[in-house]
């Protein structure tokens, strides 16, 4: 090659269409990279969005849930208590519900912590006192002014929150509903454990617990009720003279501070009762054992008990009172009704206690009509004076269940008299009213072989019904040695209802139309009894005892099948 040729170049790239840095294999992929790149970004911002929701938004959501249902079963558990209450006020079990847990709701994508499962449970039972608390009456010697102590349970609702770590616990004591956290009490409802001149008291018996992440029923059912009201005033110091007031105390969980709270408007400074209280132990402590001190006075108590759950029992008989027949006065070869009720620790009536009755002291004989308590705890007997009366003397005829122990017996007081001594020994309830042998009109005498000699008069009357409008209603009973056929009833007035005539509708004998036959003691039941001149209803009809048909307001004559006739005066 000679020095003036040129020298010989590399074909151009261009040229050629194979440059080295277009052809390299990497430059697809490098167009590939962004797509894949900002879809794993937009996964990554996905991922932690949804973490953060589930670390922040979520239980917040959970905590207004839970936040929620604590509202909820604070209102089942007040529900529960005025359940309670009207079961002690009716006597008929009632069912209560309460919201002891629940479930989240389902969320997509998201986790929820496991379901709600609070604990609803009764309590181990505690005591109640009433102190210096003195009826008189037919209770009397049961409200002496002795300690009269009760037993109660109350109901907790324990909460288990995933997020409301402040959620409170809910109490139900029988004289409030309060709840429970960071050591304060804060009311739920009022107490009614004094309201005015009133004292309450709806015990708890029974056992129940219960935790489910759901509803459930609390059953409540009477084991003491419907609730009676005794009037009890405060005792005396039979040394001094000075009145010893009632006292009440109570086992309880709610703060002193609390106490003051609920007990403002009863304090005799806002003219209420309450003269003083006073706690165990001082805040932030609760309560322990909280005392009211009363103003002396007449109070009026009320007291029932109602079981929640299972295990409750019916409460036994504590005493004996007499209901009819004490202090009155029986004359020879008459009767008189004596009637019993037992009654529990609460005043309320306990039926299937069997009761005996003898003759303590002076002449004739008792025996039983019902000897073993029925429904409404009341077991009868009839007492018989002897045929001959020389002189007025006293009767004492004890009735009583169990060993009799006081207060498991009571006394009834009879005056035994002689009729041709006082011949208007007929007194109220004493018998005599139409009894057999006293001469009233067209009586046959005792033991004169009629239908009428063999009927006496046993128990007191019964004024009831409606006053405007419509009828009233007057029972009694009467026995009859044997057996005997009633066939009709004449009324007539007389004394204070003399200006009236009065006509009846529907008369039972026994609880059947006429003619019927008895025997034993039956009942007499004139019903609907109408003032005849303008069709009102007979409200000043007042009768209400036994007496002499010639003192009677209305004289019931008896027509028997045998042609006698028993008269029956009502005053």
């Amino acid at each position: 090659m000679s020095r003036n040729e040129p020298t010989p170049r590399s074909p151009s790239p261009l040229a050629s269409g194979s440059d080295s840095r277009w052809a390299s294999p990497g430059f697809g992929d490098d167009r590939a990279v962004s797509p894949v790149v900002g879809a794993v970004l937009m996964l990554a911002l996905v991922f932690l969005l949804v973490g953060v929701i589930q670390t922040t938004a979520i239980p917040a959501a959970n905590a207004q849930l839970e936040f929620r249902h604590s509202e909820e079963v604070r209102s089942d558990v007040v529900g529960l208590a005025a359940t309670a209450d009207r079961v002690a006020d009716g006597g008929h079990a009632q069912l209560a519900q309460v919201a002891v847990g629940f479930r989240y709701p389902t969320r997509l994508f998201f986790v929820n912590p496991p379901p709600v499962a609070g604990t609803l449970r009764t309590t181990d039972a505690r005591t109640v006192t009433v102190d210096n608390a003195r009826a008189t009456g037919e209770t009397g010697h049961y409200w002496n002014g002795s300690a009269r102590t009760f037993r109660t349970h109350s109901v907790v609702y324990a909460p288990e929150y995933n997020e409301y770590g402040a959620a409170p616990t809910t109490v139900y004591e029988p004289w409030a509903v309060y709840g429970r956290a960071d050591g304060r009490t804060l009311p739920r409802t009022a107490t009614d454990l004094v309201d005015g001149r009133r004292i309450s008291l709806v015990a708890l018996d029974g056992r129940y617990s219960r935790s489910v992440p759901g509803t459930v029923g609390v059953s409540v059912t009477p084991t003491s009720a419907p609730v009676r009201t005794v009037t009890v005033a405060n005792a005396t110091d039979p040394d001094t003279g000075e009145p010893e007031p009632i006292t009440l105390t109570v086992r309880t969980g709610i703060r002193n501070d609390t106490w003051a709270e609920l007990l403002d408007e009863e304090m005799t400074d806002s003219d209420g009762h309450v003269a003083g209280f006073s706690c165990l132990r001082e805040p932030p402590e609760p309560c322990g054992e909280l005392t009211l001190t009363l103003e002396p006075g007449t109070y009026e108590l009320r007291l029932g008990e109602v079981g929640i759950g299972s295990g409750a029992s019916e409460e036994p008989a504590a005493y004996l009172t007499d209901v009819a027949g004490n202090a009155t006065a029986v004359t020879e070869t008459g009767r008189q009704r004596l009637a019993v009720e037992a009654r529990d620790r609460f005043d309320n009536p306990v039926s299937g206690v069997p009761v005996t009755a003898t003759v303590t002291n002076g002449s004739g004989e008792v025996r039983p009509t019902s000897s073993v308590t029925d429904e409404g705890g009341r077991a009868t007997f009839v007492y018989r004076a002897p045929e001959t009366v020389n002189e007025t003397a006293p009767v004492t005829v004890r009735a009583q269940f169990g060993a009799g122990d006081a207060p498991r017996n009571v006394t009834f007081d009879l005056l035994l008299v002689d009729r041709t001594v006082n011949a208007s020994a007929g007194t109220a309830g004493d018998g005599t009213g139409g009894a057999p042998g006293d001469g009233g009109p067209g009586d046959g005498g005792a033991g004169d072989g009629t239908s009428a000699g063999a009927v006496g008069t046993v128990g007191g009357t019964v004024d009831s019904g409606p006053s405007q409008g419509e009828g009233r209603e007057v029972t009694f009973s009467l026995d009859a040695d044997r057996s005997v056929t009633v066939t009709g009833i004449s009324v007539r007035t007389g004394n204070d209802l003399a200006d009236g005539e009065y006509v009846e509708r529907n008369t039972t004998v026994d609880g059947s139309a006429l003619p019927t036959e008895v025997s034993g003691e039956f009942e007499v039941a004139l019903r609907d009894v109408f003032k005849s001149a303008n069709r009102r209803g007979s409200g000043d009809l007042g009768v209400g005892e036994f007496v002499d048909p010639a003192e009677a307001d209305l004289v019931v004559t008896l027509q028997f099948d045998d042609g006698s006739t028993l008269e029956v005066g009502i005053g």
